[in-house]
């Protein structure tokens, strides 16, 4: 969960103007602000026609300046700006999570200690900072609030990925507890409504807000650690193992090559010859670390991800390249990196001039470890499977690898955006994130919508939660067992 979590709190090397979250813009403001958005959508998107047709991406704009007839608050036109930016079907352009809270964070807001999941058409805890509210219960109210009301309202906010409406609905759930303190009064203490399975009776029990600080107190106590985000569970009573990935942007790429060495020597060790790759809560990364991955799954030697790249050089996405890669380092690089050709290629997409639109094509395969498996394959996925994780599940389903276990990912087969650059609007301060490439998994160009749909769907229970169980593996346990 916790990857997800960095996700969706994207942190840019921009620092974004102060706002008084409480203040009401007027609606030239409001207005200026969104015809600032398009016209930055128009130069910095490789293409935000894709999924959305040109006279709909326009009228989405003006329908929404048309509705713009009253003054709003910072967290009132975010959610105007969240809505009208999802016309593009587009995961990587959105309000930027993490800076859209920085104001909130800098005042006095208070956030909650747990995470939400729907399921069964309940907001059921799925983590908790609190003793008195176990995983497993259902959230009704906060402070007399409906916590779905709040939960609806937060939902202006939410991505997909072309159709990916589970996906939606699962950044939706994440969003609770990060966007909170926008749409609901928290104070210090809190009294929260709740239901725990087995309880004839609601419960009212106290739910303490923290602040933005104590809230990274609390995180230091529980910091991340490498088991967290990459792990090899072993079951060999049932001939079993699962590969845990929950990132593939965790720290350096040392640690992920020995994460794999490792893991898949000791299952030819140990004789395992089922293996789940684990990719739920997964919220992307390097799309090296994919390819590294499949190398490991499987010995076909024509492995190529991505297949190209599409690319548009906008100012901001120059002057992000200026400082990755200096001009009078480019020249250099290329000549020692010139066998390496992520590097030749991204040098070539850096060179661009501002306006240009271009696709690179990729050709050379990683090499195979001497360490393939050679058994059953299986994938876990779910709706925040997103960006290199949706694309990961997209391979896995083009090469025929093995059943897909779980939940619909953040994504359709085709690829998706990302390299998102982030941009403040003049007025009211709101933090955007815009797409700047297009990461294809194929050479067709035939974009779908549709997302990568699991052979297994499964619909965890409240119950499930509380008990403790994981309900994608048991159900991988009994399709062995068969």
């Amino acid at each position: 969960m916790r990857s997800i979590l960095v996700f969706l709190c994207f942190l840019s090397i921009q620092t974004f103007g102060q706002v008084n979250v409480d203040s009401l813009f007027q609606v030239s403001d409001l207005h200026t602000d969104l015809d600032q958005l398009k016209r930055k959508i128009i130069e910095i998107h490789p293409n935000p026609y894709v999924y959305c047709s040109k006279e709909e991406f326009d009228e989405a704009f003006a329908f929404t300046k048309e509705a713009i007839d009253q003054p709003m608050t910072y967290a009132e036109f975010g959610a105007v700006v969240g809505r009208v930016l999802r016309v593009m079907h587009d995961s990587h352009s959105s309000i930027n999570f993490g800076q859209f809270t920085t104001p909130y964070k800098e005042g006095d807001a208070r956030f909650l200690d747990l995470r939400l999941w729907k399921a069964e058409d309940k907001l059921v805890v799925r983590k908790s900072g609190y003793s008195k509210i176990p995983v497993g219960s259902e959230l009704i109210q906060i402070n007399g609030v409906k916590a779905a009301i709040i939960h609806t309202r937060l939902s202006a906010f939410s991505i997909y990925e072309g159709l990916s409406i589970t996906g939606f609905n699962r950044v939706n759930d994440a969003l609770f507890t990060l966007f909170s303190p926008a749409f609901t009064d928290l104070e210090k203490q809190n009294k929260a409504l709740i239901h725990v399975p087995g309880d004839t009776v609601l419960r009212l029990v106290p739910m303490r807000g923290y602040t933005s600080e104590e809230m990274g107190e609390r995180a230091k106590k529980t910091p991340v650690e490498y088991g967290d985000i990459y792990r090899l569970d072993v079951y060999e009573e049932e001939d079993l193992a699962v590969l845990k990935i929950e990132s593939f942007a965790y720290k350096g790429g040392g640690k992920f090559d020995r994460f794999l060495k490792k893991s898949f020597k000791e299952l030819k060790r140990k004789g395992i010859t089922n293996l789940a790759v684990d990719l739920r809560d997964n919220g992307g990364g390097s799309s090296s670390r994919v390819e590294e991955l499949f190398t490991y799954l499987t010995d076909q030697k024509d492995i190529v991800i991505p297949a190209n790249i599409v690319a548009r050089q906008s100012q901001e996405s120059y002057d992000r390249f200026s400082k990755s890669l200096p001009l009078y380092l480019r020249k250099i690089v290329l000549f020692l990196a010139r066998n390496d050709e992520d590097i030749q290629k991204y040098t070539q997409l850096a060179n661009m001039e501002v306006g240009m639109l271009d696709t690179v094509f990729f050709k050379e395969p990683e090499m195979n470890p001497k360490t393939v498996f050679q058994g059953k394959l299986f994938l876990f996925t779910n709706g925040l499977s997103g960006s290199a994780s949706a694309n990961s599940s997209a391979v896995f389903r083009q090469l025929d690898l093995g059943l897909i276990i779980g939940e619909p990912c953040l994504g359709p087969m085709s690829g998706t955006w990302g390299n998102p650059l982030p941009i403040e609007l003049i007025r009211t301060k709101l933090p955007v994130l815009i797409s700047s490439i297009r990461f294809n998994t194929t050479n067709s160009f035939e974009y779908l919508p549709q997302p990568v749909v699991p052979d297994i769907q499964i619909d965890w229970t409240q119950q499930e939660y509380f008990d403790g169980v994981d309900a994608d593996l048991e159900a991988l346990k009994k399709i062995i067992g068969k």
